[in-house]
């Protein structure tokens, strides 16, 4: 008898989706998610009367680690999510059966491991030799996936964003030109 893996299917291609979405949105960083700004800073030393300026960068909207957070973990619960239909696909008259995702130590005990075995003999063997082996070199990701669920997904996988401040900043303004800087007219 065929599986049909096609709730699985799409759920794979949910998490693609994200995952392209996640690309998109930082190589490069998406400008719509910070802004650049000249700013006015105290010059050094304080008795130079020139003014001084800097580069800032600022968050818009939100702060950029939570929003890139929900990609990530729409696209670990979507990949979850595509390995319990393969699991509940195996063995459709188990209810309580899930694909086993654990810590790779965990593994071989997991509880839906037997209810698998038993409706695709072999299944245990390819999960932990092939899919799964000690020490592979997939094991970090499989630990994400694992860890994943409806109350952490979005809040377990913050990324970090590093930003930085460019100081003494030589702006110079085409002749005529009016540029209002923090309040101050500058031709």
């Amino acid at each position: 008898m065929p599986f049909d893996f096609s709730a699985a299917r799409i759920k794979i291609k949910g998490a693609r989706d994200h995952i392209e979405h996640f690309r998109k949105r930082t190589s490069p960083l998406d400008p719509l998610l910070y802004s650049i700004e000249l700013v006015e800073k105290p010059s050094d030393p304080p008795r130079n009367p020139r003014l001084s300026y800097a580069l800032t960068y600022r968050p818009k909207d939100q702060p950029i680690p939570e929003t890139l957070a929900n990609i990530i973990g729409d696209a670990l619960g979507n990949l979850r999510s595509a390995l319990d239909y393969v699991g509940s696909r195996i063995a459709p008259n188990d209810k309580k059966i899930f694909f086993p995702v654990a810590p790779r130590p965990d593994l071989p005990s997991h509880s839906s491991l037997p209810a698998c075995e038993a409706a695709l003999p072999g299944f245990k063997d390819l999960l932990l030799n092939k899919i799964r082996p000690e020490n592979g070199p997939d094991e970090p990701l499989w630990d994400l996936v694992g860890k994943a669920n409806n109350d952490n997904k979005h809040v377990d996988f913050i990324p970090t964003i590093a930003a930085l401040e460019i100081r003494n900043i030589n702006a110079r303004f085409p002749r005529g030109y009016q540029k209002l800087l923090c309040g101050r007219q500058r031709s």
